[in-house]
């Protein structure tokens, strides 16, 4: 099954050489998605660009996770101007790893805190606004 709050969080290379571990320091905030750039992707992507000042506030850093090639990843981050960065998961190893392997549909966005324990996730399925407050409140509640 999916991770869950309280377990410590799966580490994961990067697409500039690091490991997500490099950044534990910080809180992150990641989406992952089962399916790539289509259009779930442009609206989570719009609404986390959107709200990133307010994660920046409170300490947050966002990544999104999606099966696209690096180079796929780089130049939609490009196109769209966005201020976080993306990883590929082009073998699903991060997506497996998190227990999110055989969801076909699967958003998640995941708050691991610093030193690498997952504080929660969110999953709305069809609910983006809820599903980024939810996110943001999750890392506000944070100490």
């Amino acid at each position: 099954g999916m991770l869950t709050a309280g377990q410590k969080a799966p580490d994961f290379a990067l697409d500039d050489g690091r490991m997500a571990s490099d950044i534990w320091r910080e809180i992150i905030s990641f989406f992952i998605f089962s399916q790539g750039i289509h259009a779930w992707l442009k609206i989570e992507t719009r609404g986390f660009r959107v709200a990133y000042p307010k994660f920046r506030a409170k300490g947050a850093e966002i990544l999104g996770v999606s099966p696209d090639r690096p180079s796929t990843l780089a130049r939609y981050k490009r196109e769209k101007n966005t201020p976080f960065n993306f990883v590929s998961d082009q073998q699903r190893t991060i997506s497996k790893a998190f227990g999110m392997a055989g969801l076909r549909q699967a958003r998640v966005s995941y708050v691991i805190q610093c030193g690498g324990i997952i504080a929660g996730l969110s999953a709305h399925e069809l609910r983006l606004p809820k599903h980024i407050s939810d996110t943001l409140d999750l890392v506000s509640s944070l100490p």
